[in-house]
């Protein structure tokens, strides 16, 4: 998510932000931080704030793996 808002707001702040699957969630946030009003997702995989502090793997896949894990995001 750091490294996406770095990189946006290097090349200017993007009209669109656009995601695809476990980018959906990046693209979420990231239009929510940089004030986007125009999201294009596409088969978004939404999935629990706290599993983007949680290292990729085992970890992460057990965290996203719960049952609506995802209503509790922000």
């Amino acid at each position: 998510m750091d490294e996406a808002a770095a990189f946006a707001e290097s090349i200017s702040i993007p009209e669109v932000v656009m995601g695809y699957s476990l980018g959906g969630y990046v693209a979420l946030q990231l239009a929510r931080l940089l004030n986007i009003r125009k999201i294009l997702l596409f088969c978004p995989a939404i999935y629990t704030d706290d599993a983007v502090y949680v290292p990729y793997g085992k970890m992460f896949t057990q965290k996203i793996s719960q049952a609506y894990s995802y209503s509790q995001s922000t």
